[in-house]
């Protein structure tokens, strides 16, 4: 299992925006939040399965 912490910046696997860990604890889950396009702060509880700290939407360069 991925361990994540606060203060990071994860993306989901599935993409979308950067989002910032803001409570980090030893369960499954872990508390993001973000920006819309609209600078409205948003948040929401992911799983930790579901993040991943590369942006799935910029092609890796190699």
């Amino acid at each position: 299992m991925n361990e994540f912490k606060e203060g990071e910046v994860v993306y989901l696997k599935s993409g979308g925006p950067a989002m910032t860990i803001t409570e980090a604890g030893s369960a499954d889950y872990v508390w993001c939040t973000w920006f819309t396009k609209n600078n409205e702060l948003q948040g929401q509880a992911f799983t930790k399965s579901s993040l991943t700290t590369s942006n799935p939407d910029k092609p890796v360069v190699v």
